[in-house]
């Protein structure tokens, strides 16, 4: 009976360490940073959808890569209880819900379906942005992932900052800026934790 405790600790310290190598860090910063530089790739002249294709394809090819070459050799691989995996499967149903939504956002944009500066006559910006900071903020607290509730914060920030840019400076830098800036910030703590986490397991030492 007094092991139980154990496990469950054990096994949410071992869940939380899927977080510590900062590479889930380092693509949401690469999510902000296709972002800010969506309008200028536009440019380019290819098909917006095959940019947008792309541009998931390689940053999950990043996260697979990484997660298999530094993550894996170090740690492992963690199977957890059936209580974690049910979990786990709530978790994924919320985050599925939560990036279709994101996702949809910068597709029907990309698309021109519609924009914010179209709907800006409609809908506050300010709420706008509320809207995606809340929805990230509970996938932050299921995750007990603190960097998703910073992401909202500067996602909800950026579009609205995006909002204000346009009127002004138009774009490319009305996206440019503001995501730009927010995924330097991401990409920055995900870089640190990343060689933390490789200091504090070093593969040689793992393999010994």
């Amino acid at each position: 009976m007094h092991r139980l405790p154990d496990l469950k600790k054990l096994e949410k310290r071992a869940y939380q360490t899927n977080f510590t190598d900062g590479i889930y860090d380092i693509v949401w910063g690469f999510m902000f940073l296709v972002i800010s530089l969506n309008p200028i790739l536009y440019r380019t002249g290819f098909p917006k959808p095959i940019i947008y294709i792309v541009e998931l394809f390689l940053v999950g090819l990043f996260l697979v890569l990484a997660k298999q070459l530094i993550t894996v050799p170090r740690l492992g691989i963690v199977r957890f209880g059936s209580h974690r995996k049910a979990r786990a499967v709530q978790i994924l149903a919320l985050g599925i819900i939560i990036n279709v939504l994101v996702l949809l956002f910068i597709l029907m944009n990309s698309l021109e379906v519609f924009s914010l500066q179209v709907i800006s006559n409609h809908i506050n910006p300010l709420i706008y942005s509320l809207f995606f900071f809340t929805l990230f903020t509970i996938l932050a607290s299921v995750l007990s992932y603190s960097t998703i509730f910073l992401a909202g914060i500067l996602f909800g920030s950026s579009i609205f900052v995006s909002e204000i840019l346009y009127s002004r400076i138009g774009e490319p830098l009305d996206s440019l800026i503001p995501f730009g800036v927010s995924a330097l910030i991401i990409l920055s703590i995900g870089m640190m934790r990343l060689i933390q986490f490789i200091r504090m397991y070093p593969k040689e030492t793992m393999e010994s």
